[in-house]
């Protein structure tokens, strides 16, 4: 027994797109096509570049509406998917670092949680074993890394430590072990448009505004 459609020469690959789903798609495929810089998306330029071929043999090909910031020459990004890996696989990670104030580099045995960026700067999130705080370390500052392969180094789980809490109230990547605080500060008149439209922090209000400035 098979069955067949009614319309002999009816195929689901063959389903009608309208303009405004071509339209949708280029946007998706020009945003997939900026990130083909991030290793992560290795292995994906094939596929993405046949998705574009496809989608501009529809409706021709048009350049991009959004752009995004990125820069294709900041360091640690090729660490990126080793962390990527380590957290999903909750695998404990050598890392060999070195910060800016460091007279020399030290490894550390690190169980990570999350990756952060910030202002182009990536920043891996988790737990040293001998560290009962958590810490981040720049990406950009690791010198070598790669997966632990101690049997008996077990990856430490933090099941208190959730990103969004964590990230709520601060500004960059660094927070201090203390409540949050409100913060009141004056902006010239000149310069109060730029921190009105682009906020410090999403908790930012406006208090005040006068000819001389706004708070």
């Amino acid at each position: 027994k098979y069955y067949t459609y009614e319309d002999p020469n009816f195929s689901i690959l063959n389903a009608q797109v309208s303009e405004e789903d071509v339209a949708k798609l280029k946007e998706a495929v020009s945003i997939l096509r900026q990130m083909n810089g991030f290793r992560l998306m290795e292995g994906m330029e094939d596929v993405v570049g046949r998705l574009e071929d496809h989608v501009s043999s529809i409706g021709g090909k048009e350049k991009p509406i959004i752009y995004f910031e990125r820069n294709d020459q900041t360091m640690g990004l090729q660490h990126i998917p080793v962390v990527y890996d380590a957290i999903r696989k909750r695998q404990v990670l050598k890392i060999t670092y070195k910060s800016f104030h460091a007279l020399r580099e030290g490894t550390y045995l690190f169980s990570p949680y999350v990756l952060k960026e910030f202002r182009n700067r990536w920043f891996v999130f988790g737990r040293h074993t001998k560290a009962k705080m958590l810490l981040n370390f720049a990406m950009d500052r690791i010198v070598n890394i790669e997966p632990c392969t101690d049997p008996n180094v077990t990856y430490q789980e933090d099941p208190t430590f959730d990103p969004e809490l964590y990230f709520e109230n601060i500004v960059g990547v660094t927070k201090q072990n203390e409540p949050a605080q409100l913060i009141k500060f004056w902006a010239s008149h000149d310069t109060a448009p730029y921190i009105h439209t682009k906020p410090l922090h999403k908790s930012q209000q406006l208090i005040e505004q006068n000819i001389d400035g706004s708070m």
